[in-house]
């Protein structure tokens, strides 16, 4: 079986939407996860001094999670982009050197995209994804 199937088995019993479901589990996983790859293809896409972590990772949330969040969790994300590392410790704690990550990063975004496709395309021709509509796959893969 697969996620779809359980999917259309937890849409069939009319419990998809359920916060116990399996359905609205995915549902956040597959946001978080577009969350994700917009980041790590944001980091790509700029080129090293005009990396600013802080306005990749606001680029990445505004286009993803924060249709989803009410107002309280908007500026807990915003306090915590606070925490945020420089752009240097930042490469320096995921590889040996920038160019590295980068080039994992690029590999990552090539490979996970079209993963990720399958379930945005599953989640919007079911009908079950009303707030992060935008094919973050589709995005990601035009510049990466």
């Amino acid at each position: 079986e697969s996620m779809q199937d359980m999917i259309e088995l937890e849409v069939k019993d009319g419990i998809e939407t359920q916060s116990s479901s399996g359905t609205e589990a995915l549902l956040w996983l597959k946001r978080t996860l577009q969350f994700i790859l917009r980041l790590i293809f944001r980091i790509v896409q700029c080129s090293g001094e005009s990396l600013s972590l802080s306005e990749t990772a606001v680029d990445a949330y505004d286009t993803s999670l924060r249709a989803c969040h009410n107002w309280i969790f908007q500026q807990m994300f915003h306090a915590a982009l606070l925490c945020l590392p420089t752009r240097e410790q930042f490469f320096y704690s995921l590889g040996p050197c920038e160019q590295s990550v980068r080039a994992e990063m690029t590999r990552f975004v090539h490979i996970f995209g079209p993963i990720l496709r399958v379930a945005e395309e599953h989640y919007l021709a079911s009908d079950l994804e009303q707030w992060c509509v935008i094919r973050m796959a589709d995005a990601c893969s035009q510049k990466a």
